[in-house]
Order: C-alpha cells, then structure tokens, then sequence
C-alpha cells in the first residue's frame, strides 16, 4: 500500500466516518477512557489520519466531550449525531447516512464510505488502505475485515437447566477442529460500503441490507485487532499496545 496516493478529483473518493457515540452499558464512557496515557477515540483518529485512502476524515458523535477532544485535530470534523441515531438499538447505517448526507449537501462527491469504530484502539497498520484497495479493485459493495472464532461457534451448546445439547445436533459428529468449516466474524477494525449501497439499500427488517449482495472479507488475526466492549478488552489492548511499543522503541 506504500503507492496509494489520493486523488480528490478520482470516482473513487473516500469518506472516513469515525462512529463513536457516548452511552455504553459494558464500559461506561469508553471512548474517552485513558488507554496508555491517551482517550480510547484518539488511536482510531491517528489511524484515520495516517491512511491514505481517505480524503476526508469526520467524527459522528452525540457527546460535547467526545466532540472537544476530537475537535482539537485540524484534519478532523466533527458532526452531532441526532439522538435517536445514537441510543443502544440504532443501528450503524443511520448513522452513516446521516454524515453524508451533511457532506453531500456541501457538495462532495463520495463513492466509499468508510466506518471506523472509535473503540477500536488497535488496528493493524495499513488495514484501512488495505479495505479501500479491495473495495476499488474488486467494486464490491462492501468489504470488512474478519477474524477467526478461537473457538468453532458449531460447538456451541445450549443447557436446559443441567443438561447439555448441542445448539445444532448435525455437527455431533465433529469431535475434531479439522472436521469443521472455518468460521469468522467481523473484527470491528474497518467496514468500508459503497455510497450507493449504503444510500439505496435501505430495509428496516434487515439491519444489514446496507453492506448490498457483493460483500468481500479481509481475513486478520485475533492479535490486528482489539474492539474495547467489556473491561477485560481494556486489559488486552494495554498489553499489546505495550507489546507493539516495546518492539518499536
């Protein structure tokens, strides 16, 4: 990714959206929580600022706080977010939609709209381009990045007071890891969805009708990424932000 240069004149203009709303239940006010000596959102803002793929960079938040600290970035904007985009069950096109639709009425042509979650404190460097190279070579109409389950979700069980079944029973057979199908999940670090899609795709039954039918992955390790939802997440990501560090010093 050492070639990729924006051209803000180029089809392919891509708008960074950093979502990071104030109210959380498993960690109160953690994107603003002190994370080795600096705010959770501030790590998501320098990675955001250190692609070179967005030609543009804004912060959707509903907190005056969140606001100030990402306000003191001269290549960030910052957009209030509406409550109802921003309470426990909004989902994250809302949001979306309404930053660009703030930005398209400026006038800005946008073709890829990149979300970054602001309590993601570790990314793997270049992830970002890496997603917006993908979306502009394949013309997906999203592409996220995945990691794999550390433990195969087909051996999930259910218990029914004491005793214990198999959520489902056709994977009995599968006493080893290797007789599985390898199974992922988006890891939180980047989801990039073209501004159409996102515009035109709008189904309140189906809350991700917005990344389209074309949907690309790029796969990384449980270590690339760490998405701060419960304390112990605070815990991991301080070890191997120390971790990273101590290999750069």
């Amino acid at each position: 990714m050492e070639g990729f240069q924006v051209d803000t004149n180029s089809k392919e203009n891509a708008l960074g959206v950093i979502l990071a709303r104030g109210g959380s239940k498993g960690v109160p006010n953690k994107n603003i929580l002190n994370l080795c000596g600096k705010a959770i959102i501030t790590y998501t803002i320098s990675a955001a600022l250190r692609a070179k793929s967005l030609y543009r960079i804004v912060v959707s938040t509903d907190d005056e706080e969140i606001a100030r600290i990402a306000g003191a970035y001269k290549r960030v904007e910052v957009i209030m977010r509406p409550p109802e985009y921003a309470n426990d069950t909004a989902s994250i096109d809302l949001a979306l939609r309404h930053v660009v639709g703030k930005i398209g009425r400026q006038g800005d042509k946008i073709n890829i709209v990149v979300a970054l979650y602001a309590n993601v404190p570790l990314r793997r460097e270049g992830i970002i381009d890496e997603v917006v190279e993908k979306m502009i070579l394949t013309n997906a109409d999203s592409v996220q990045t995945y990691t794999p389950y550390t433990t195969p979700p087909q051996w999930a069980h259910q218990i029914d007071g004491d005793k214990v079944s198999l959520l489902d029973m056709k994977y009995e057979f599968a006493y080893r890891r290797q007789l599985l199908v390898p199974a992922y999940h988006p890891d939180g670090a980047v989801l990039a969805v073209r501004y159409d899609t996102l515009i035109e795709s709008i189904d309140l039954s189906d809350h991700s009708a917005f990344l389209g039918t074309d949907r690309r992955a790029i796969i990384q390790s449980p270590e690339d990424t760490v998405d701060i939802d419960e304390p112990i997440d605070i815990l991991w990501a301080e070890f191997l932000l120390k971790k990273i560090n101590k290999h750069t010093d």
